[in-house]
């Protein structure tokens, strides 16, 4: 019954696999596995097509993997560390957010870069993929984003580039989006101060992300960092 109207919308790519509304993208490899895995469903299946097709019913399944003709669904985005390296797991997302290299998570549509850019490059990297440097303008999508960095990826001591600036006016900060919230978690008292101790010639007008830390940070903004990209 997995199968009735479903398989038929199946669009077969390398990485990614599509039914109806939902998208489901092949997670990479290098994506850490800290947690165990909370099970909504396990189902005899035979194929990722079926596999993909029973998650894409439940609304708590989000995301799947296939292991000795048995069907797993996750209620979250991670890997499942008993059967990490074993499987290939494929998380679901709208097609709302189906660009390359970005995954959904708590409603969120990031992509955490592989590469290094000036925060000036980086924005304009995010524009190419359809985003900008992600806006951490509340509470809740702050926490969402170190949430993410702590469930997908090993390094927990990287900072990345976010789309916070005092470019304009030295003192006041801005999210490059217009009409955001005046929400800045920076380390306080002592950011943001305008110094990068890296690069103490030059004034630090760029918003980092220190995701060991949790808060923000001002810096150099023509030195190269990793960065989050958002849809």
């Amino acid at each position: 019954m997995w199968k009735n109207g479903i398989i038929g919308m199946l669009l077969l790519i390398t990485t990614t696999r599509t039914f109806g509304s939902w998208t489901f993208e092949k997670l990479p490899t290098s994506l850490s596995s800290n947690q165990s895995a909370e099970y909504v469903f396990q189902y005899v299946s035979y194929s990722l097509e079926e596999c993909a097709a029973i998650c894409a019913q439940y609304y708590s399944c989000k995301s799947m993997y296939l292991h000795q003709d048995l069907c797993f669904g996750l209620s979250s985005w991670s890997t499942d560390s008993s059967n990490h390296g074993l499987v290939n797991t494929y998380t679901k997302r709208t097609q709302a957010c189906s660009k390359t290299n970005f995954l959904v998570f708590n409603d969120l549509c990031l992509m955490i870069s592989e590469i290094k850019l000036a925060w000036y490059d980086a924005q304009r990297y995010c524009e190419n993929k359809g985003g900008h440097l992600i806006v951490l303008d509340t509470e809740t999508k702050h926490n969402s984003c170190l949430d993410f960095i702590c469930n997908f990826y090993d390094d927990k001591e990287t900072n990345f580039f976010v789309g916070a600036s005092d470019l304009e006016t030295e003192g006041m900060w801005k999210w490059i989006i217009p009409n955001s919230m005046n929400y800045f978690k920076f380390k306080t008292p002592s950011q943001p101060n305008n110094y990068d101790h890296d690069f103490p010639s030059f004034s630090a007008n760029c918003g980092t992300l220190v995701s060991n830390t949790g808060v923000l940070y001002d810096e150099y903004c023509s030195q190269t960092k990793k960065f989050i990209c958002e849809i």
